[in-house]
């Protein structure tokens, strides 16, 4: 069962242009500056009421192998986690998939 195949390629399309936008420098990393000055943009434009603490958080929960930036994979499957994990109908078709008796329970025999 591959997961990430669930997410669509419109997602990732709208995905790969936020990070692309973020990525100043053009390097394939987003830095934590570049990620302060991507959300200040949201703070002004859409009355964002993010905190730089908040940010940072942000950022360090998407740096997964604490490299003290976010590469693209890392990016992705931050927002992986977000929209398509906590996604209902998602959670519904892949609890599906692994709940082999259909009993609606998964037990050591399902896993």
């Amino acid at each position: 069962m591959n997961i990430a195949m669930n997410i669509s390629e419109k997602e990732v399309e709208n995905l790969h242009k936020i990070f692309l936008k973020l990525d100043t420098n053009g390097n394939g990393i987003i830095s934590k500056e570049e990620m302060m000055i991507g959300m200040d943009y949201l703070r002004k434009e859409v009355n964002c009421k993010l905190t730089t603490a908040d940010i940072d958080q942000i950022f360090q929960a998407m740096d997964f192998n604490d490299s003290g930036q976010i590469d693209y994979t890392e990016f992705i499957a931050s927002f992986l986690d977000c929209s398509i994990y906590l996604n209902e109908s998602f959670l519904r078709k892949e609890f599906a998939k692994l709940d082999m008796d259909k009993d609606g329970k998964l037990n050591k025999e399902d896993i």
